[in-house]
């Protein structure tokens, strides 16, 4: 099933919650943020969804046109829907902004004895992802 027929179904929900936002086509100077952003949770979505052990018949996202900072699910019989606000990107967006303008940050960035194993975290969140997923499909 392809984009446009997963979202026709959810369309009702996706208007009351502002409608979809087309990052792609979007002439903000934040494009690129959505672009990252978006990138990084499908493969995220893409990896947790390998981790279910019931999968779904599909499981998309897409951005909301809202200010709010929010983020929902919704579902339509066997149809997953993770939806996050563009508020939410604006919000991260000065949140990093504002943290890298501080010189006190700079203090502890590069020191090697600080940084994680980055495949340990990944493997974590992946598992929280699709335990969050596997939560929405008993609901």
């Amino acid at each position: 099933m392809d984009e446009s027929e997963v979202f026709g179904k959810m369309k009702s929900e996706l208007l009351k919650a502002g409608g979809i936002f087309d990052h792609v086509n979007d002439e903000l100077i934040y494009k690129a943020d959505f672009g990252l952003y978006y990138n990084l949770i499908i493969n995220v979505l893409s990896l947790a969804y390998q981790a279910l052990p019931k999968k779904p018949a599909s499981l998309r996202f897409t951005y909301v046109d809202n200010l709010l900072t929010n983020a929902s699910t919704i579902k339509d019989g066997d149809l997953y829907c993770i939806t996050i606000n563009t508020g939410l990107v604006y919000l991260l967006e000065r949140l990093f902004n504002a943290m890298l303008c501080n010189p006190r940050v700079f203090s502890v960035v590069g020191n090697a004895k600080d940084e994680k194993p980055h495949d340990k975290i990944d493997i974590c969140f992946y598992k929280s992802v699709a335990f969050f997923i596997n939560k929405m499909q008993a609901a």
